[in-house]
């Protein structure tokens, strides 16, 4: 039987892997695809990018067997485990990118070690001085922040 099929029947992933552990969250990583705008007058910006998250479940650890270390599932698979409850503060508007098909996927690997990559496009609010414009300088940034979990 494949490993995805024994992960899908022997496991209940909706709760946290840990409930009173806070170290599962492991790091975040957005990369940038294209820096589409800044808007002077309604003080935000527009950013094209990969929002990776890394996190550890050990309930997804799988018996390592030769030639598949790692397992990659499409966003089907998502709705089926416990993922980070990340957010953004200063979201103004955003949307996922599904063309042809979601841009989302999950790779597991068998120590249950999680990556998680997401194409978004995020319009953020961006507090400016204008006081020195046009030879001023400004600094936009997106704030990553969890419902849950906040230490």
């Amino acid at each position: 039987m494949p490993i995805i099929n024994i992960l899908r029947i022997t496991h209940n992933f909706s709760s946290n892997p840990c409930a009173i552990c806070f170290n599962y969250i492991n790091s975040v990583d957005p990369t940038c695809i294209l820096y589409l705008m800044i808007m002077i007058f309604s003080q935000d910006f527009t950013l094209d990018f990969y929002f990776r998250q890394f996190w550890t479940d050990p309930r997804l650890a799988y018996k390592k067997r030769t030639g598949v270390e790692t397992l990659s599932v499409g966003s089907e698979f998502i709705k089926n485990i416990w993922v980070p409850d990340t957010f953004f503060v200063n979201e103004k508007q955003s949307y996922f990118h599904i063309a042809t098909t979601s841009n989302e996927f999950i790779r597991i690997h068998y120590s249950g070690s999680i990556t998680r990559s997401i194409r978004l496009t995020i319009t953020a609010s961006c507090p400016m001085n204008l006081q020195y414009f046009p030879m001023d300088r400004q600094l936009c940034h997106i704030e990553i922040e969890s419902c849950k979990y906040l230490n």
